[in-house]
Order: C-alpha cells, then sequence, then structure tokens
C-alpha cells in the first residue's frame, strides 16, 4: 500500500489499527486473513496481539485446519456476487462452522452518499461488476453464503467489520 493515495490506498493503513482492535481476539486464536491487504492486516494483528497467529490466506489455499476467525480484508467491492458468495462459503470452510467469518467493507448509503460515494460505486461496477452494496445486498450474500450477522462495528474511512457466524444449512441460489 506504499505510495498510493486514492479509494484503495491510504485508507486500508488508516483502517488497520481500528480492525485490529475491533477483532479482539483470545489468546491463542488463529485468524485468517484474505484479500488485498491481507499481510499488511495480519501484520498489524500479529503486532497487537502477540499471542494470536495471523495466517495469510491465498485464492488456491486449503484449509489444513480451522481457524477461529477468517477475515476477507480488503476486495469487497470488486468482487462479483457470485465471486464474495464462493468467497464468504470458503471462509465458513476454513472456521468448520463454529468460527467467524468477517469482512471490510463499506455500505453505499444512498439517502447520505454525495457524489464521491457514487462515483465510487459506478467505478467499482463498471471495472470488476461488484460495486458497493447496500445494507439489505450485503445481507442478502451473507444469507446466500450460509452466514447470519452477529456484529457490526465501524473501524474508519467509512468502512465497517462486518462479523458474521455459520447458520445451520446453506442457502441455494
Amino acid at each position: 500500500m506504499e505510495g498510493r493515495c486514492g479509494r484503495w490506498g491510504w485508507a486500508p493503513r488508516a483502517r488497520q489499527g481500528a480492525l485490529r482492535n475491533a477483532l479482539s481476539p483470545r489468546d491463542g486464536a488463529t485468524i485468517a486473513f484474505s484479500g488485498p491487504g491481507a499481510a499488511e492486516y495480519a501484520t498489524a494483528t500479529a503486532h497487537r496481539h502477540p499471542s494470536v497467529e495471523a495466517v495469510v490466506v491465498g485464492p488456491q489455499s486449503r484449509p489444513s485446519r480451522t481457524v477461529d476467525t477468517y477475515v476477507i480484508a480488503e476486495g469487497v467491492p470488486e468482487m462479483k456476487d457470485d465471486a464474495l458468495i464462493a468467497e464468504l462459503r470458503r471462509a465458513r470452510q476454513w472456521t468448520a462452522g463454529r468460527g467467524h467469518v468477517a469482512m471490510v467493507c463499506d455500505v453505499l448509503r444512498p439517502h447520505e452518499a454525495d457524489d464521491h460515494d457514487h462515483w465510487d460505486n459506478v467505478q467499482a461496477r463498471v471495472l470488476f461488476g461488484g460495486g458497493i452494496r447496500t445494507k439489505a445486498e450485503i445481507l442478502d450474500v451473507l444469507w446466500e453464503a450460509g452466514l447470519a450477522l452477529d456484529d457490526v462495528t465501524t473501524v474508519g474511512w467509512g468502512y465497517s467489520l462486518w462479523r458474521c457466524t455459520a447458520v445451520a444449512t446453506l442457502a441455494t441460489r
């Protein structure tokens, strides 16, 4: 993230401190991070919580053991719904349906959004096919992935940490 500014530049670095505090892991917990910026988030979390094992997960990684929390650190607006649902289901698999799945994302609030918010949304939709989702759209994606929302914590720069747990059965599309 060095040397970049704008929507996907300095903001992740600024959110790291709030995120590592919002996770509040127990001693000995294992947290997996995926997505762009995963290494930075993992490093910041391990530095803040030395008793926690922070693991960076790549797109082809397979779980060798379960983790307590799986965090999609960045990249949610760039993912189409099907890709995000697949990533959330993969996260659910890493936690063996017992841990937390979390994602860092911003929420489009149409009635509060300014020109920059709408431009960011259009840009993400056109370039990547995803977009900044409304709360209802995020809840729909979570449901499709077999997750129920536990809580939402603000982590800065308009972003939130959405923490979820697995529901008994997966929704089908």
